[in-house]
């Protein structure tokens, strides 16, 4: 809550200058929240208050999220999470450190619906007991309002298998980006791990 309303108040303080500087160069406010807690229902209050500050100064607001892509989602995060991850925000299993790369030790540590446990109660597990999962499992009508607050608070929802081809064209084009003889923007993910042999199977599955 501390968080959320300082970052509040300095988007006020922004928009104030905005709207008593009309003549001057305006400023874009590009703000992200990544990592940690709350989940969409608090998310989604902190957005619409947002929202209605920017508006009632009579400036533009545009709330957009991404999504991925379940499997996408799951090999990803068993390398980032699980793989060779001894730090404090690894997940382990039995405090151990995963070192084989196969599919057996992907499917032990695979969480139904993960995407959406992040969406609904918090995006970081550092500190969390793995049987959180259990006792807070992700069922249909927690989806459905999860599903309804998101669509509710977002102008748009992106994935990211089409963040070069959707997203990111649409925000160049909303945001002030001199693209007048600009080199072509080359979109490259230096943190992309090696495919290893087990996810083959599991692609083509």
């Amino acid at each position: 809550d501390k968080a959320f309303s300082s970052k509040g108040a300095n988007v006020m303080k922004v928009l104030k200058n905005n709207d008593q500087n009309k003549t001057k160069k305006q400023k874009t406010i590009l703000l992200e929240i990544h990592g940690g807690p709350p989940g969409i229902a608090k998310f989604e209050s902190f957005i619409q208050n947002l929202r209605n500050i920017t508006t009632s100064t009579g400036q533009p607001f545009f709330a957009f999220t991404l999504v991925r892509k379940p499997v996408s989602h799951a090999i990803s995060y068993f390398k980032f999470f699980h793989l060779d991850c001894d730090k404090i925000w690894c997940e382990r299993s039995n405090a151990q450190v995963l070192t084989e790369p196969n599919e057996k030790t992907f499917l032990n540590t695979f969480v139904p619906n993960r995407q959406s446990f992040f969406l609904n109660y918090l995006s970081a597990v550092e500190g969390m007991p793995r049987e959180f999962y259990d006792h807070c499992a992700i069922s249909k009508s927690i989806f459905e309002d999860m599903s309804k607050r998101l669509y509710g608070s977002m102008d748009w929802i992106g994935t990211t298998s089409a963040l070069k081809s959707d997203t990111l064209p649409m925000l160049m084009h909303m945001l002030p980006v001199q693209t007048k003889n600009s080199r072509e923007i080359k979109i490259v993910n230096k943190k992309v791990a090696n495919e290893m042999e087990f996810e083959k199977n599991i692609s083509n599955a």
